[in-house]
């Protein structure tokens, strides 16, 4: 009668009047949880928490009652219990249960949530989040309550409106003189409560297909709202609210996703809120690191976001210098945070755009992604290269005259990322005895980089200038001071890019060397 008063729903009204009395409860009050698995079949007798329920209008014939599934009859639930407050919460019990004894069960493929292996087509939780965002608020009223009890301020009137604006009931700021100490004990499980709702909120999000972690929750769950409804027993007579709810849904999800919970769901079963610590000191830590998870992955999407929006604006022509910056921005916060240079969803934002990117100018983790980017470039154009030509091929021009001027000698690399296969490719098409390669990844020093240009062994120096660090610069004036050429290398660093610069900056010098060796 109080559902129908506060919802006013026919679909309710025909579930009340198809309800049960006293006497039909027992399948209910002995059927809320069932085994896990197939070879356990059976239930574990346990006993209502909640106050005998009402009697409800009996002997109405099947075809009167409007089928329901779980998931809107608990949606009518929880704002029933947002509209109630702070009424007689053990008529809302009775009720309640009334109520679910009529739901038909659900099919083998329906469950609540996504932990029982719903397919496509589940809808998502409609009680949890209730249940978490009013706990977590009236935990904040209850704290403030007892602040106000040792003689601190009172209740903050924003709070209170906020609470009230989420339905919170907030039956603690009628209690006369309460003991603050118990209050504090009361915000604590709230709290708990609070926390395991969104634990089990977080794993339907990401970690839908994990049973067993939610079959985990679901039991952090009926240990809490047991804590808690101790803990209400301190202060009043009827039950709380929010811990009724708690409790049913229990009763629903355990029912339909085959859950077995052997503690507290009995009333002679309690967990003793002095124990609430042990319980949640392994579920908030859980907490954290999926609501780190979460963040992550959010901050990811946005980023993503970003460049997509940005490159688009480069690719079609109407973006600025603000679009390139944004982008280095965004791609080197990706970086830092994990995501690979070589990212298949950072190369296909990018690829479109690549002419137009800004150079990478002091920005590591970005300047990592473009030699990615070039890289695949590269690969791409010498397969296509490969499909068009006949096998065994000559070496280009360009490739054989760098050779015969830096063969049996050292190069010095800067920039650009290092790759087992592309070195020995460069090895190979120059005859060099080695390659010393610093790349965005490392970090030398002055005194690190002048040590290596002073080598006898290395006869050049070459900059990849598209994948630099900006101080590479100091390299120029330290291989002058050595003697060495140095060359920037503008392009990608295959075996032709890097010949071509070699041949255009450097060919006279090294020719010269080439020729007094030869003379020598």
């Amino acid at each position: 009668r109080m559902i129908l008063a506060a919802l006013d729903e026919e679909p309710a009204r025909q579930m009340l009047r198809a309800g049960t009395g006293p006497g039909d409860m027992g399948a209910v009050e002995t059927d809320l949880t069932s085994q896990e698995s197939g070879d356990q079949e059976g239930a574990t007798p346990a006993i209502e928490e909640q106050p005998e329920p009402v009697p409800t209008q009996r002997h109405v014939r099947d075809r009167d009652v409007v089928p329901m599934t779980r998931v809107a009859f608990l949606e009518l639930i929880t704002e029933a219990t947002r509209n109630l407050q702070a009424t007689d919460a053990g008529t809302l019990g009775a009720a309640l249960s009334s109520g679910l004894a009529s739901v038909d069960a659900p099919s083998p493929a329906f469950t609540l949530g996504t932990g029982g292996g719903a397919d496509e087509g589940h809808e998502p939780d409609p009680v949890l989040p209730g249940i978490a965002a009013r706990a977590g608020l009236r935990a904040d009223v209850a704290r403030a309550v007892a602040a106000r009890e040792r003689g601190g301020a009172a209740v903050d009137d924003a709070l209170i409106h906020r609470a009230r604006s989420e339905s919170c009931a907030l039956w603690m700021l009628d209690l006369h003189q309460p003991d603050p100490a118990a209050m504090e004990t009361l915000a604590e499980c709230l709290d708990a409560v609070a926390d395991v709702a969104e634990l089990l909120i977080l794993l339907e999000k990401n970690d839908p297909g994990n049973h067993g972690r939610r079959a985990s929750a679901v039991r952090a769950l009926a240990a809490v709202q047991s804590a808690l409804r101790v803990a209400v027993q301190a202060h009043r007579q009827t039950a709380d609210p929010d811990q009724i709810v708690a409790f049913n849904w229990l009763k629903a999800t355990t029912a339909a996703e085959r859950i077995f919970v052997e503690r507290h769901m009995r009333l002679d079963d309690p967990l003793d809120p002095a124990h609430l610590a042990e319980v949640m000191a392994p579920l908030r830590a859980e907490l954290d690191l999926l609501a780190d998870e979460a963040g992550r992955e959010e901050a990811v999407e946005k980023r993503l976001k970003q460049i997509r929006y940005h490159a688009d604006r480069l690719t079609s022509g109407r973006g600025f210098s603000h679009d390139g910056d944004k982008i280095v921005e965004a791609v080197s916060a990706l970086v830092a945070s994990g995501e690979p240079p070589s990212s298949l969803r950072l190369r296909s934002l990018l690829l479109p755009a690549r002419d137009r990117l800004p150079s990478p100018d002091g920005q590591p983790g970005y300047g990592r992604v473009l030699a990615e980017l070039d890289h695949h470039l590269e690969r791409e154009a010498e397969r296509a290269n490969n499909d068009q030509q006949p096998a065994g091929r000559a070496v280009p021009a360009e490739v054989t005259r760098a050779a015969s001027l830096l063969r049996g000698t050292e190069i010095l690399l800067l920039g650009g990322e290092r790759r087992v296969e592309q070195e020995q490719a460069i090895r190979e098409a120059f005859g060099l005895s080695g390659v010393t390669w610093f790349t965005l990844s490392d970090e030398p020093t002055l005194d690190q980089l002048e040590r290596a240009i002073a080598r006898d062994e290395v006869s050049v120096v070459l900059q990849l200038i598209r994948w630099s660090r900006h101080y590479f610069g100091d390299a120029a004036e330290l291989a002058d001071a050595h003697g060495k050429p140095f060359i920037r290398v503008p392009g990608g660093y295959n075996p032709s890019a890097l010949a071509q610069a070699v041949l255009e900056q450097a060919s006279e010098r090294l020719s010269v060397k080439v020729d007094k060796g030869s003379d020598g």
